[in-house]
């Protein structure tokens, strides 16, 4: 008895060294759900275990262990792995969301009549980004501040200002409130953090991915850089429920950062990029003409990305795409493969509902199913102009939010959608 009680209290005590060091790591490895380095663990390294190491083990080690050094933690040392020997848990997109299982959805569209988006705020100057956050009943999202007169790239209609001026709002719709949550944000693109705490964001003031802590607006970078080099102006992104950050580096406003290359050909220069959740990145396509929105598929296993085939600020046919790569288990990916290659001009952002259909800011919020089959478009209200992005919110995730470049609407749908 005397040593099975000391390994089991060496076990506590290297739990509590895990623990501790991964709290001191980057944040990505903040997204801890379960505190030190046991996931969701009531005793020690034990994950779900009640009695020592064992967890709910009948014969040694093994047993029916279901977490071990591992657990269910979202960073620290194995994601959502089992460790030593347990069995994985379901990796998804980051969401406070579930969608049902053995859902037989049908047309995800209101009748045709009512696909108009109703209005929700104006007096944007850049309306972007776009998460909703359960546990404030808001919706957050970003204004970046557009300028009327260019002063310099004067090809370009409308200009951004400096991104250190974007700010970040949050509307309440149980009151309609909507109000100024982080002036100086800096933020474009925004998902939620796997451990639900953080909005995660592009960045654009110092060309990073960053955290913000819900609590306290403390922010602490996720990734800033790949093989040394800094990135271009980070765009979008997407989180998967294990921490791994998927994100885009176009060359949007880069002229606001000295980079004079903005509206010239940027075959290897602008990149799509894989943050894993120990902070490494990992290059995912550079073959993309800036690559815009992100998302990811509710069952964490496809990766979308718009992009735009012809230079912004040279001639060619206005026509984009979507690319679509597989996410393995352990967050790397796939070759991209054509998702949609036509009928969405100048795509931005993009989300994915439960049933796995597509849809894109072009214009309008046009609509595709998981096959890439065209299921309709969602116009804008009177006055809305310039669809930038979109986000599913609501208690029921039903609603579907829009950013637009002056103002952000709404519309309920037939399908929920986790992000």
């Amino acid at each position: 008895m005397k040593n099975v009680r000391l390994k089991s209290l060496m076990a506590l005590v290297l739990a509590g060294a895990v623990g501790s060091a991964c709290s001191s790591k980057s944040d990505n490895d903040d997204d801890n759900a379960g505190g030190s380095g046991g996931g969701e663990n009531t005793a020690g390294t034990g994950g779900n275990n009640t009695a020592g190491t064992g967890g709910n083990n009948t014969a040694g080690t093994g047993g029916n262990n279901t977490a071990g050094m591992g657990g269910n933690n979202t960073a620290g040392m194995g994601g959502n792995a089992a460790g030593s020997g347990g069995q994985a848990a379901a990796v998804t997109v980051a969401s406070e969301f579930t969608c049902p299982a053995g859902m037989q959805w049908g047309d995800p569209l209101p009748a045709e009549a009512m696909r108009k988006l109703t209005l929700v705020k104006d007096g944007l100057k850049g309306g972007e980004g776009g998460i909703w956050v359960e546990s404030e009943k808001a919706l957050f999202f970003s204004d970046l501040q557009r300028d009327a007169v260019p002063p310099v790239a004067a090809q370009l209609g409308t200009y951004w200002r400096m991104p250190s001026s974007s700010k970040i709002w949050k509307h309440t719709p149980e009151d309609s409130m909507t109000v100024e949550w982080l002036p100086g944000g800096g933020a474009n693109g925004m998902a939620l953090s796997a451990d639900f705490k953080k909005l995660v964001v592009a960045h654009i003031a110092d060309q990073s991915i960053t955290a913000i802590a819900l609590a306290d607006k403390s922010k602490m970078k996720v990734a800033d850089k790949y093989m040394g080099a800094s990135f271009k102006v980070t765009n979008d992104l997407a989180v998967r429920s294990d921490g791994h950050v998927y994100f885009s580096d176009p060359l949007w406003q880069s002229h606001l950062l000295g980079d004079p290359n903005e509206c010239q050909p940027t075959e290897g220069m602008t990149k799509v990029f894989h943050a894993k959740p120990d902070g490494t990145v990992e290059l995912v396509d550079d073959k993309l003409h800036n690559p815009n929105g992100v998302a990811m598929s509710p069952d964490g296993k496809t990766l979308y990305v718009t992009s735009l085939p012809q230079p912004m600020c040279g001639s060619g046919p206005n026509f984009g795409k979507i690319t679509k790569y597989e996410i393995k288990a352990d967050g790397s990916t796939g070759p991209g493969m054509d998702f949609i290659t036509a009928g969405v001009a100048y795509p931005d952002g993009l989300t994915v509902d439960c049933a796995g259909n597509v849809y894109v800011t072009s214009g309008t919020v046009k609509v595709f199913d998981k096959d890439g089959a065209a299921l309709g478009e969602i116009g804008l209200q009177a006055g809305g102009e310039g669809l930038s992005n979109v986000a599913f919110g609501g208690t029921d995730r039903k609603t579907l939010f829009a950013m637009m470049k002056n103002a952000v609407a709404s519309i309920k749908l037939n399908v929920p959608g986790p992000n």
